[in-house]
């Protein structure tokens, strides 16, 4: 019995092998279309390749840790972003879906590069976090509206003063709590 156990370990050891290399290749594939989706500006596709890269590195991943050969973690499938970049982009998710916004986002990480920042440092995600909350305005759709701003687009383009704007909040209250406004 011993003796097969060992048949089967080998055997799955060189399947384990063999769909890491594929994946390897599945990544390559995956980063030349979506380095060609992010030139074409089509967000979806690029969308698309980011989530199968990530289902790749899961993959590879996770035979790895089956195979627990040494060295495995070198097999792993590599992604073109790092984990501090990804962070970013799910934080963002409309600048994924502008390629304008992902060209300016992909200048700044360049820039922060050629200075010396280290793609995996949390001051590299920091810097890139700046750049983004700098760009972003109170009328964005990113942004996310304090009362205090709320009134203050109020009071500019309807010229409410506050004591009106709050009178309209406390109408508009009551007349959802009534059910007749939702």
């Amino acid at each position: 019995m011993a003796r097969s156990d060992d048949l089967l370990a080998i055997a799955a050891a060189h399947a384990a092998s063999q769909a890491i290399s594929t994946i390897r290749d599945d990544v390559a594939d995956a980063e030349q279309s979506l380095k060609s989706s992010l030139e074409t500006g089509d967000t979806a596709a690029a969308a698309v390749e980011t989530r199968r890269l990530a289902d790749l590195a899961s993959q590879a991943q996770l035979l790895s840790n089956l195979t627990g050969a040494p060295g495995s973690q070198q097999q792993q499938a590599q992604s073109q972003y790092t984990q501090a970049e990804i962070a970013v982009l799910q934080r963002h998710p409309s600048v994924m879906n502008d390629p304008r916004k992902m060209a300016e986002l992909v200048g700044a990480a360049d820039a922060l590069i050629k200075q010396g920042y280290d793609r995996n440092s949390q001051q590299y995600a920091s810097a890139l976090e700046t750049f983004l909350g700098g760009r972003n305005t109170a009328h964005s759709a990113d942004a996310k509206l304090t009362p205090d701003d709320v009134l203050k687009i109020s009071s500019e383009k309807f010229k409410l003063t506050p004591d009106e704007y709050n009178a309209n909040v406390h109408k508009l209250a009551q007349l959802k709590s009534q059910g007749r406004y939702r």
